[in-house]
């Protein structure tokens, strides 16, 4: 990473630690995500949880519980993470994160019998979680260079598919080397989660405070000797008075709106902003009722239907982790700058529902037939059909469900704006991991895909009728693209934003 000084020969260390500790901190959420998926296909943790002494309905509502009780959790992390992270700065708003994440993660290493405690912990573990996804992204945008600011925040949305992957292996390892009536069989890689966490708090005590949460505090000094390290230059530079003035004059913006009531008067009662925020909104719900988050918790499960056989179940698994961590590293860093937004999502989508409807044709097709083994042939298809799956999400929704809220509200509203987004994203993430298990016994699986595909349908007329082309668009010009009327929206282009009569 290199500095933003003329030269751009030397590397500030600072930059990179303050981007590494609080961009691989995404991780967390993909860990938790990973290691439960693996936990709820593993005898020993059925066992304890006495899974086979219970009606088929009651298993799917604990199994429900236990993965979707960690997102109730972030929806409360996330209205914190808004609360603090101004009032007690990036740094201390990050240990709270972990602090509470890994507590959250000792009371489910703890379980030795019921759900009531698990619970708990998954609850306890999910403020921490949902902090995250406020308190990072926040801190890498303001640390970053320009040119360089984008790939930088990308970086914690693909540590959360490192996470996945990590989940899925540790629990691919311990099915293959311990006993499945021993418990540690899903307490070890649960327990992973704290080597990790701890890590990540041992480099937070040598980063350095946002500089902009510094200047916003007063404490100009600070800032400036902190910009300074970042940026690796001396305080004669050019360009860093040029950033310092730009922080300066954004401050001074958002402390002329002082009030939340105005900031959310202002988002609701605006008709251009009020449509922002209900396109924000549509993403997170076509997004999340897509079913690629609830394939990636339930993916063992999903495999089993399929037909691979219980030994390999886990590694399949594991290398799905794989795929999306590829998939989505590949995509945040290169395909939406190159590609845009709207054709990123257009193929990522189409790929996601042609998935969809085969793996829907070939389920019923072998519950019809009441096969026990797979078709052979068919049966690798359809395996092939959920990493592609997996490579759809990540072009698509998951490229744009964050980068678009970021990028379509005034710098003065954005914060607010997202907050609320997020709460939402957590909320649909909720429902549909909660949903799953009973729509897979009230649907069957084969219905439950159908109903996953004919949303993602909806997404693809959403997108071309509904969503505005950004890329390329200056953040100014982006508002300009709101003054037309709802309909044109869509339809419009960064020629149409730049406009002179706009």
């Amino acid at each position: 990473m290199k500095s933003i000084d003329k030269k751009g020969d030397s590397v500030s260390w600072s930059l990179v630690l303050g981007v590494t500790v609080f961009g691989m901190l995404g991780a967390g959420r993909g860990l938790d995500e990973g290691t439960v998926s693996g936990n709820l296909s593993q005898n020993s943790f059925q066992q304890q949880l006495g899974f086979h002494t219970r009606p088929p309905k009651e298993v799917a509502d604990i199994k429900s519980n236990v993965a979707s009780m960690v997102l109730v959790g972030s929806i409360g992390g996330t209205i914190l993470g808004l609360l603090v992270n101004d009032l007690i700065g990036r740094i201390r708003s990050l240990q709270l994160c972990i602090v509470l994440w890994l507590a959250g993660v000792i009371i489910q290493i703890t379980t030795f019998g019921g759900v009531g405690q698990l619970y708990a912990g998954r609850l306890v573990a999910g403020l921490g979680v949902g902090m995250t996804t406020v308190v990072c992204p926040t801190y890498l945008v303001e640390i970053a260079p320009k040119h360089i600011r984008g790939r930088c925040t990308n970086i914690f949305a693909g540590s959360v598919y490192l996470g996945i992957m990590l989940g899925y292996f540790s629990n691919w390892g311990t099915s293959l080397h311990l006993s499945n009536t021993d418990r540690n069989q899903w307490v070890i890689p649960t327990s992973i989660q704290i080597i990790y966490g701890g890590l990540i708090m041992i480099g937070s005590f040598f980063t350095l405070e946002s500089p902009r949460w510094l200047l916003k505090q007063g404490r100009d000094k600070d800032g400036v000797n902190v910009l300074m390290k970042l940026r690796n230059v001396d305080q004669h530079e050019a360009d860093l008075a040029q950033e310092l003035g730009q922080i300066y004059a954004q401050i001074s913006e958002e402390q002329a709106i002082h009030s939340k009531y105005i900031v959310l008067k202002e988002i609701l009662l605006n008709c251009d902003n009020r449509y922002r925020l209900v396109l924000g909104l549509l993403i997170q719900l076509l997004a999340q009722f897509s079913g690629a988050t609830a394939v990636t918790i339930y993916a063992p499960e999903i495999f089993q239907i399929v037909g691979i056989a219980h030994s390999q179940r886990l590694l399949a698994t594991s290398m799905f982790g794989v795929v999306k961590l590829l998939s989505a590293l590949t995509c945040a860093l290169f395909v939406v700058d190159y590609l845009g937004r709207k054709k990123a999502l257009y193929i990522g989508v189409t790929l996601q529902l042609l998935s969809l409807v085969y793996l829907a044709v070939y389920i019923h097709f072998r519950e019809k037939l009441e096969l026990t083994v797979p078709i052979e042939r068919a049966g690798v298809a359809a395996a092939a059909m959920i990493y592609i799956n997996g490579f759809g999400w990540a072009m698509g929704w998951n490229s744009v469900q964050y980068l678009f809220n970021a990028e379509i509200f005034p710098t003065s509203l954005r914060s607010a704006a997202s907050g609320i987004i997020l709460v939402f994203h957590f909320v649909c993430q909720f429902a549909c991991s909660k949903a799953l298990p009973a729509m897979f016994l009230a649907l069957h699986p084969w219905g439950t895909m159908v109903f996953f595909a004919c949303v993602t349908f909806i997404g693809l007329l959403f997108c071309y009728f509904l969503l505005p082309e950004v890329a390329g668009t200056s953040l100014e010009h982006i508002g300009n693209l709101f003054l037309l009327p709802w309909y044109k929206i869509g339809r419009a282009s960064k020629h149409t934003a730049e406009k002179h009569y706009l």
